[in-house]
């Protein structure tokens, strides 16, 4: 695959499935923020239901929490007040990886324009990844022309940071990418765990 085919693709997997992500742990940040202790476990996990509405096949959710689990654990030690405890231990059991993106970057005080970058920029570097681990290509190029198109995306942030209410999450999907996560995960010989 050219690198131009990968950067179409990053390019289609920040409009779909990374906004999802995006605008999940923006709205998790805002709850965990704002929401008093008796309503933040409720207000968790209203915003875990409209992220699994949005992200329908069940292999994608199954690594987004094993990966949201790894998160939650560091974050535990990260933040080890009783307070930062109490909004961690809200969580759902097995959150998503937005969910604990969203809660650590509360506890860290991260910006929700910040928050959505990292989410941008690390849906492309998880693409960058795997595409220089299974071709050869130049590093630099492919890194570069990653970044580019998450700047390229820039003017999308704004309608993000502003999502409060978590049936607003976008349901914005990419059948496409979801078909392939569905036939990787049954793959007998898998590249990658996720």
């Amino acid at each position: 695959m050219p690198p131009s085919d990968v950067f179409a693709y990053i390019d289609s997997r920040l409009r779909a499935s990374a906004t999802v992500e995006a605008a999940t742990a923006v709205v998790t940040a805002h709850a965990v923020r704002s929401a008093g202790p008796s309503e933040l476990e409720s207000s968790l996990s209203r915003i875990e239901r409209e992220w699994v509405a949005r992200t329908p096949v069940l292999d994608v959710r199954k690594v987004s929490r094993g990966l949201g689990r790894g998160l939650l654990r560091f974050s535990r030690v990260l933040f080890p007040s009783a307070d930062q405890r109490r909004r961690l231990d809200a969580l759902p059991v097995l959150p998503p990886r937005a969910m604990v993106t969203g809660t650590f970057a509360a506890l860290a005080g991260i910006s929700a324009h910040d928050l959505v970058r990292s989410v941008f920029y690390d849906e492309a570097m998880a693409v960058v990844t795997a595409y220089l681990k299974l071709a050869p290509a130049d590093p630099s190029t492919v890194i570069s022309g990653a970044v580019q198109i998450c700047a390229d995306h820039e003017s999308r942030i704004e309608s993000l940071v502003e999502v409060r209410d978590p049936r607003s999450i976008p349901s914005s999907s990419a059948p496409l990418h979801e078909l392939w996560a569905f036939q990787h995960s049954r793959r007998k010989q898998r590249l990658y765990r996720a």
